[in-house]
């Protein structure tokens, strides 16, 4: 039993910023920073370890439920395996439901996407109540998102219920930006009143990262400041420092272009349905046509992507595996995307490395 299992913490095995936040009971929790600051694994640490202890059970959650297992289910079971042999006993794991178990206690830590709504309403810990929301990548979320997902913290509770909110601070008119964190300035790197606490962490504070992943981060100093004040620093990206610049909007013809690459994100009601065409030569990317329309039917969709792709592969968002299978059927060659751990910052880095003809 987890009780009679004596669990000695060096502190080796943490980033030094984070240990004050290791029993940190405020409410609302901000941790917000640059790519590879160790936001995700301090608080994989200390999920696992609330579960250890007994008397907390998380909701974890992002956007999209595809993108959850390799990303923060991955990192979360990386960490119970750092711990040691003996206390990976201790945890089981599953994927239908997809869970993390603390066998010992019976907390456990269960995982949402928000494009299944109707799966959040009825998800439910095997004990007690859920104490604890995570929501990893939290600029990707609005605030009714974050809303459906804390009324699931309900019921009574031996410990104090907490709401964490993990990210990359992408844009300074983000409303989380604008509701919460107002009050850090940006030489400062923490803030803290009765109903919330903020870190601000970077690269620097991550002594896990290897010497060349230091000297990536370093080499943004110089070739893409904007990136690096968002990735790198932590901090808010702003309306001047916009991440692609290295676009023009041209006159081209796309008929000299042998073959286009398509792309398709669905939406409906908040967020428009988007369809791409592209062409590429070299390091050259031409935009070549584009839709972007909310309350489309996947109807709708495949009459307006008929004209444009006739039989070229369509590759969609691969969280709606629904709708790319109905557009097959509706005659759309449609095939799904493949995303995996850090796979926007990648998309973006190889788009800045190239030149963008709109």
């Amino acid at each position: 039993m987890s009780q009679d299992i004596k669990l000695r913490l060096s502190r080796k095995w943490f980033n030094p910023v984070y240990l004050p936040y290791l029993n940190d009971d405020t409410e609302f929790q901000i941790f917000l920073g640059g790519g590879g600051s160790g936001k995700s694994k301090f608080l994989s640490q200390r999920l696992i370890l609330d579960l250890w202890k007994g008397g907390r059970n998380y909701l974890c959650a992002r956007k999209v439920a595809s993108t959850i297992r390799a990303s923060i289910y991955t990192e979360i079971k990386k960490a119970v395996y750092d711990f040691g042999d003996q206390f990976s006993k201790s945890f089981a794991f599953s994927l239908e439901p997809m869970k993390i178990t603390c066998i010992d206690t019976g907390n456990c830590a269960m995982f949402v996407g928000l494009d299944d709504v109707e799966k959040i309403k009825s998800i439910t810990p095997d004990k007690g109540v859920f104490t604890d929301l995570w929501v990893e990548e939290a600029t990707e979320i609005g605030r009714a998102d974050l809303d459906q997902l804390s009324i699931r913290l309900r019921g009574k509770s031996k410990v104090p219920k907490r709401r964490t909110l993990s990210f990359n601070p992408v844009h300074n008119r983000h409303w989380i930006a604008k509701d919460h964190c107002t009050n850090l300035a940006d030489d400062a790197s923490t803030y803290r009143d009765q109903q919330i606490s903020i870190l601000r962490t970077t690269y620097l504070d991550n002594r896990f990262l290897a010497d060349d992943d230091i000297v990536k981060y370093e080499r943004y100093k110089q070739t893409n400041p904007a990136f690096y004040r968002v990735y790198g620093l932590g901090l808010w990206g702003t309306l001047g420092d916009v991440v692609f610049k290295n676009w023009v909007v041209e006159d081209f013809d796309i008929r000299v272009f042998g073959q286009l690459y398509h792309g398709l994100d669905f939406g409906f009601t908040n967020d428009p349905t988007a369809f791409v065409s592209v062409a590429m030569r070299g390091d050259d990317v031409y935009i070549c046509r584009e839709i972007v329309q909310k309350g489309m039917s996947n109807r709708d969709i495949s009459q307006a992507l008929a004209p444009l792709v006739g039989q070229s592969p369509v590759t969609c968002d691969s969280a709606e595996p629904k709708s790319i299978a109905e557009l097959k059927y509706l005659g759309i060659k449609t095939t799904p995307c493949s995303k995996g751990a850090d796979s926007v910052m990648q998309g973006i880095q190889w788009l800045q490395n190239k030149r963008i003809h709109i």
